[in-house]
């Protein structure tokens, strides 16, 4: 069993400080709605990070954010005590920055596109 431990708000808030060029070639819309979404969701962010990591560890040396991202969504839409959180998937770039700057073990595990998102 893999035990993730559980990130604050305020630790992404200094690593994004320390790290001005982690959301390069992402469209400033799409960081900062994802950023505004972040604060409420951070049990949403905490579960991606444990779901991450539990892929590096089955192996995988590279992994889909994306696919992760859509199982969490699955696991909230079939429990009713959270079917009103919405996963929206304009989070997805944002949040697979984060982990792989969290985790040294994460650092390249999800592709990361330029461009993307732009609005």
């Amino acid at each position: 069993m893999i035990i993730a431990r559980e990130f604050s708000y305020r630790e992404i808030r200094n690593c994004i400080d320390e790290n001005p060029d982690l959301f390069e070639g992402l469209d400033i819309l799409t960081v900062k709605r994802a950023l505004d979404w972040l604060p409420g969701h951070m049990s949403v962010f905490n579960r991606f990070m444990e779901e991450a990591v539990k892929a590096k560890a089955a192996g995988y040396q590279r992994y889909s954010a994306r696919a992760i991202w859509h199982y969490l969504r699955h696991l909230h839409q079939i429990d009713e005590s959270t079917r009103h959180i919405k996963l929206t998937n304009i989070v997805t770039p944002v949040i697979a920055r984060i982990a792989m700057e969290f985790d040294p073990s994460l650092k390249g595990f999800f592709s990361t596109r330029t461009g993307g998102g732009q609005t």
